[in-house]
């Protein structure tokens, strides 16, 4: 019974006689919960602090000049280097990496700037991304703000903003000069060649129109520039000049502009397709149009600018050297009767007369306002 009950009880002997412990299957580890201390909190990332300055181009008294900066796209793109308009001073407490946001709805699209921002002060250039497109609906002066956005580009977070309110002038202004530091005035009469626009569709119907006129002419052949030689390049003047007289075109004297810089020399020109529809003209609103006209034909045309006026020469023959090489033509005389519109050399100042080459002008980055 004592043996019965031992082994009932779980215990058993071994050959020395010893009690054994009884075996225990599948025995588990109990489970011990982490007692890792979990990290401390990251202290937030510190913006910088910054102070922003915005400034526009000086020499352009904070005026948008949407003719000036039409006529210059291409030129930038000839010489790989985009103008710099907007000017920000940054003075930074520590250097980061920066983003910059640029906003106008008027006239740029947003314009963003990744770059690297050292501390103290700093310069920063920004070349807006125009909207080029819609310059030629901006057919009055008016004003606008930019707004200038410094973000920190790790964190996203906002630094510092500023706004900008600037001027700006009519598509019709055309910028010919700007007066520099030293008293001198830089001459930028070739702008005006931005306002010839052969490539017009008003300018084919105009054609058109023209050579319907002159259809009962044995000796009209079409627009043929050089090919019939030097006698049916002055009929093509001719024919062309004739017919705006038909039409009614007068001399108008429209040149002055609100514009009060002292920097700047600007003169309000019209679009072409406005001097047809309007039979209205001064010197160079003229110029301009028929350079159109007659560039489209396929001959070579030259604004001539001298003290307060303007005219057109036309070349009879490529590559023109003489004074006899040209055709002059006195826009502010289209209504003149018996061809009172031709010029001649003796009406002429030559030793106050500059010549712009529109074709030079096109080669380097100038093209047509449309």
């Amino acid at each position: 019974l004592v043996a019965t009950a031992m082994i009932a009880g779980g215990c058993s002997k071994n050959d020395s006689n010893e009690p054994q412990q009884p075996k225990i299957k599948n025995r588990q580890t109990p489970s011990i919960p982490d007692l890792t201390p979990s990290p401390l909190p990251k202290p937030e990332a510190q913006i910088p602090r910054a102070i922003l300055n915005i400034s526009f181009d000086e020499s352009f008294e904070n005026t948008i000049y949407p003719s000036f900066i039409y006529s210059m796209a291409q030129a930038e793109q000839n010489i790989n280097k985009k103008i710099e308009y907007i000017v920000l001073d940054i003075s930074s407490d520590k250097s980061f990496q920066g983003r910059i946001k640029v906003t106008n709805d008027r006239f740029i699209q947003e314009t963003i700037i990744d770059r690297f921002i050292p501390q103290g002060n700093t310069q920063v250039g920004i070349a807006p991304l125009w909207k080029y497109d819609n310059f030629i609906n901006i057919d009055r002066p008016g004003f606008t703000y930019f707004k200038v956005e410094l973000i920190d580009f790790k964190t996203d977070k906002l630094i510092a903003t500023q706004s900008i309110r600037l001027s700006y002038r009519s598509i019709n202004e055309c910028v010919f000069g700007l007066r520099q530091p030293n008293g001198g005035v830089a001459d930028w009469t070739a702008f005006f060649t931005a306002y010839v626009n052969e490539d017009s569709r008003v300018v084919e119907n105009f054609l058109k129109e023209v050579a319907d006129y002159w259809d009962f002419n044995p000796n009209f052949h079409g627009w043929v520039g050089y090919q019939l030689g030097e006698d049916y390049i002055l009929n093509q003047v001719v024919w062309v000049c004739v017919y705006l007289n038909s039409k009614g075109m007068k001399y108008s004297n429209i040149t002055e502009t609100s514009n009060t810089s002292t920097k700047i020399f600007s003169q309000n020109v019209r679009l072409i397709e406005n001097t047809i529809t309007n039979t209205q003209a001064n010197c160079v609103d003229g110029s301009v149009l028929l350079a159109s006209i007659f560039k489209k034909i396929g001959l070579d045309c030259f604004l001539v600018t001298q003290p307060s006026h303007m005219f057109l020469a036309v070349a009879r023959k490529r590559n023109p050297q003489y004074q006899n090489d040209y055709i002059l033509i006195e826009t502010t005389r289209i209504d003149a009767i018996n061809m009172g519109f031709l010029k001649n050399w003796r009406e002429v100042d030559t030793a106050n007369m500059n010549f712009i080459d529109i074709n030079r002008a096109r080669a380097a980055g100038i093209k047509p306002i449309q």
